[in-house]
């Protein structure tokens, strides 16, 4: 199959193009000069699911209102029309997700907690840009997978495949080409087309993945490398790889670069982006799993952690021994010092996330909204903490390994040394 025959199936399935008729007429009076809120919320009235989720977005905390909006029009004009447009895509793509069922390796949560991650940090760069644009980026980072929604659907047998290539470790993009013929991003962007989206909402979802050359880029450019730079920076990855490759740490300072963003600013979006998203997810309402899963989730890539840095650190006292005499020991201790700064960027994102979901499981059990009678939650939350700790301790020691001459080769003088450093931090 190639892509013109995978693209003709898809199109052969007229229902999966089928918006709902009242999504269908919010889009076109959003997008319209001469649209009042009223218009919209005339529309609106018409789903009675649809106005009470936006009546009660209004009426949330993440809002803040002092008092009750009680009609439809009054919560389009404290929402904004592209806030209600927003929230409409939402609503409909849920439905989309839920109708269409789960396929082979396919987890709706995951889906979920992805999609608003890479939405929420689209708008979030979006907002440090001082851009005039961020519900459309929003739009463009929810929908920027949808390509596999439908992929899934139409060609269950050939996705089944994929998902046993991307297993052993071929790249998602790669194994959908070779199977199908086409990739989600092309099949998101020609169903964008099919929903009569704006065209950088199409552009942005068709070129997430695309490679990213260092260097000037046009006005046109920013919102599809800004989608870009979102989807790497999303810890949850429901297919594919759960780390990313060096490729893809390219990737992320060349785009960094060309957006003119500050290190300070990407700082910010990476250490704030999980309470973000969660905070969303809760006014729209979306499953992403409650904090007991999210838990379990971490412990899982904590255990992750401590064994890539295990290997790393054996790999790096191998290359010390095995330097020890040669004259070129300096340039590559210094090659080993970045690359350890390298995985060290990884760790702290990993171990940012790590925390605050164990923050935010705490907080919960004091303020009651999980029951935790035996302590035991508590007490997981307190050892996660103190692996965090340990991870740090570990690699402020590596840091301070900058010369051959200064480290001591005597059995395991050194790692025993970094083992009291975690028993010191873990006496606190």
């Amino acid at each position: 199959m190639d892509e013109k025959q995978a693209l003709a199936r898809l199109d052969a399935n007229r229902e999966l193009f089928t918006l709902p008729q009242v999504l269908n007429e919010i889009l076109k009076v959003v997008e319209s000069a001469n649209s009042s809120a009223k218009d919209i919320a005339t529309i609106i009235l018409k789903d009675v699911s649809l106005t009470g989720k936006v009546l009660r977005v209004a009426n949330s905390a993440f809002y803040g209102r002092s008092r009750q909006i009680s009609s439809v029009n009054q919560a389009v004009v404290i929402l904004g029309m592209r806030a209600v447009k927003s929230l409409a895509l939402c609503v409909s793509l849920y439905g989309i997700v839920n109708r269409k069922g789960v396929y082979g390796d396919f987890d709706p949560k995951l889906f979920w907690i992805h999609s608003l991650e890479v939405a929420t940090a689209s708008r979030m760069i979006t907002e440090r840009l001082k851009l005039n644009a961020t519900e459309e980026l929003f739009v463009s980072g929810l929908l920027h997978d949808i390509g596999i929604i439908f992929m899934q659907s139409t060609f269950l047998k050939e996705y089944k495949e994929v998902s046993e290539l991307v297993k052993g470790g071929t790249d998602l993009c790669k194994a959908e080409e070779e199977t199908i013929g086409i990739d989600h991003a092309k099949v998101g962007r020609f169903i964008s087309e099919k929903w009569n989206l704006p065209v950088k909402i199409g552009e942005a979802i068709g070129n997430h993945h695309s490679k990213i050359a260092l260097g000037e880029i046009g006005p046109q450019d920013v919102a599809w490398q800004i989608v870009n730079l979102a989807n790497l920076m999303s810890k949850q990855v429901f297919l594919g790889k759960p780390y990313e490759d060096s490729n893809g740490y390219d990737k992320r300072k060349a785009i960094v670069k060309n957006l003119k963003l500050p290190n300070e600013e990407y700082e910010y979006v990476n250490s704030n982006l999980l309470f973000e998203v969660l905070k969303v997810a809760e006014y729209l309402e979306v499953d992403i799993g409650d904090p007991l899963e999210l838990l379990h989730r971490a412990n899982r890539e904590l255990y992750k952690l401590y064994s890539a840095l295990e290997k790393l650190y054996q790999e790096k006292e191998r290359i010390q021994q095995e330097m020890l005499d040669n004259t070129k020991k300096e340039s590559a201790l210094d090659s080993l010092q970045t690359v350890l700064a390298t995985f060290s960027h990884y760790i702290n994102n990993s171990t940012t996330t790590i925390m605050g979901r164990a923050q935010l499981i705490d907080f919960s059990i004091k303020n009651g909204e999980i029951q935790d009678p035996n302590g035991k939650i508590a007490a997981s939350v307190k050892l996660m903490l103190q692996s965090v700790e340990n991870i740090s301790t570990v690699l402020e020691e590596m840091k301070k390994l900058v010369s051959f001459d200064t480290v001591k080769y005597h059995g395991d003088t050194k790692i025993i040394a970094i083992g009291d450093g975690m028993k010191a931090s873990s006496m606190k």
